[in-house]
């Protein structure tokens, strides 16, 4: 969906280790689909023709590239845990109670 503040779909599929293909947009190409230690999570696109490449993309890929792929989306979904969650908000708001 174009311009979705957040996407929870695609943090859901790469927890569940579900290759993901979403909008260039907004929350999955700001905080969600973005590389993690320099290695792609997902796939973004711009319109159908793009969708339409990027699961061309997918759909070929070797399985070790695709095992790859979905073991780093899954690690870097822990920055929306609850538990990053709880650091970050203790962190952003520590000055105002010390």
């Amino acid at each position: 969906m174009k311009d979705e503040h957040f996407g929870i779909t695609c943090v859901e599929f790469k927890a569940s280790g579900i290759l993901t293909c979403a909008h260039n947009s907004a929350g999955p190409a700001q905080d969600i689909l973005v590389p993690f230690e320099n290695e792609p999570t997902g796939f973004l696109a711009n319109d159908v023709k793009e969708f339409g490449e990027q699961l061309t993309k997918m759909f070929q890929m070797e399985k070790l590239e695709r095992e790859n792929m979905q073991r780093n989306a899954q690690k870097s979904n822990e920055i929306f845990s609850s538990k990053q969650f709880c650091n970050d908000f203790v962190e952003a708001t520590s000055t105002l109670f010390l």
